[in-house]
């Protein structure tokens, strides 16, 4: 038995088109509920999935979002940090019926296969950039209007939205934290912020500084 639209429209009593749209989640199509819920019951029942092309001729998208990492791929899988942003990305994607592509990016001036294939294919609706990237790839982003966002890194030389934590008030709640406990000495170990342009090198010291001077201590 093959389950194709044609079965699941014989099944739910609609028309194949019907079908198609409902799976497609075709914005401009006019179903009603109760069509709607029979598609979607039958399609549920014997586990189909709409073929890709076809939903991306129906609604203009590739459901995949890319997750571009600028770095080696034996740092990406020792960081803990990457852990716990590729589960978050998980229950969103899977909330959204998306599929994620990922790719390293080693090298901005001579991009590996796959980071051509993110950035030029048109295989993707939006970009997720982690790590120290250049501005150079945020402008080819930009220039490709794909929809971008960085993950805990921001740069002021180009446009780009960015989810950052706020890396000086947890710099001052940890000085707070070991104040409150009766340290006095507390020294901040920070790398150099020209060499890692990262915002944390700059935002953390300005924390602690700030809990040690209201406390009454020299930085």
């Amino acid at each position: 038995m093959k389950i194709n639209r044609k079965f699941i429209a014989e099944q739910a009593g609609v028309s194949p088109t019907t079908v198609s749209d409902v799976l497609n989640d075709n914005p401009k199509a006019r179903i009603s509920r109760g069509s709607r819920a029979k598609v979607l019951k039958v399609a549920e029942k014997y586990h189909y999935v709409p073929n890709a092309s076809g939903r991306n001729l129906v609604t203009g998208k590739t459901f995949n979002l890319g997750f571009l990492y600028k770095s080696a791929i034996f740092d990406f899988v020792r960081d803990p940090f990457n852990h716990e942003v590729f589960t978050g990305l998980e229950s969103e994607i899977e909330k959204n019926d998306y599929s994620l592509f990922f790719a390293l990016l080693k090298d901005e001036q001579d991009l590996n296969p796959s980071a051509k294939r993110m950035l030029y294919g048109g295989h993707v609706d939006g970009i997720i950039l982690s790590g120290p990237t250049a501005p150079k790839i945020i402008e080819i982003i930009n220039q490709r209007e794909i929809p971008l966002v960085m993950i805990d890194y921001f740069l002021e030389d180009v446009a780009h939205n960015a989810v950052l934590p706020n890396n000086e008030m947890g710099a001052f709640e940890a000085t707070e934290y070991l104040l409150k406990q009766g340290c006095r000495k507390i020294t901040c170990l920070n790398g150099i912020a020209e060499n890692f342009r990262h915002p944390s090198y700059l935002e953390r010291p300005e924390g602690y500084r700030r809990a040690m001077e209201q406390a009454g201590c020299q930085p």
